[in-house]
Parts: C-alpha cells; sequence; structure tokens
C-alpha cells in the first residue's frame, strides 16, 4: 500500500536487492536511491529463481516537452 518493495527467498548471489548474499525467510525492504524516491515513475519488478532485476520509467510532462 504504501509502495514499498518487499524481497525475500534465496539470496545466495545477491539478487534479492539488499547488498548481501543472505538468505531472508523474513519479506525485507528494498532501499531505493533518492533520485527514484523522489520523482514521479513506475518501478516494475521481476523475479526469477536466481535473480532479480527492475525496470524503472520516469513519467514525462507533455507540456514539457520541446518541438523542434
Amino acid at each position: 500500500m504504501d509502495g514499498a518493495i518487499k524481497t525475500w527467498g534465496w539470496g545466495e548471489h545477491g539478487q534479492l536487492g539488499l547488498g548481501n548474499t543472505n538468505d531472508q525467510t523474513i519479506p525485507q525492504t528494498v532501499s531505493l536511491s533518492p533520485d527514484i524516491q523522489n520523482k514521479e515513475a513506475s518501478l516494475n519488478v521481476y523475479c526469477g529463481s536466481g535473480f532479480t532485476f527492475s525496470i524503472r520509467s520516469l513519467s514525462v510532462n507533455p507540456d514539457n516537452i520541446s518541438r523542434n
């Protein structure tokens, strides 16, 4: 509800996004950098058995686009 990203599971390869290689049995909050936290953007997170990755898409205000 608050937009926090939680991660847990097998972390042997550091794929949980927590900055370590520990396994997590309790969901942990993933810290996002301030530039992601303070900008309007969508963030999609994808996870598999040995990986996690995210794609960040900034929102664009059409009134701020230069048309040449």
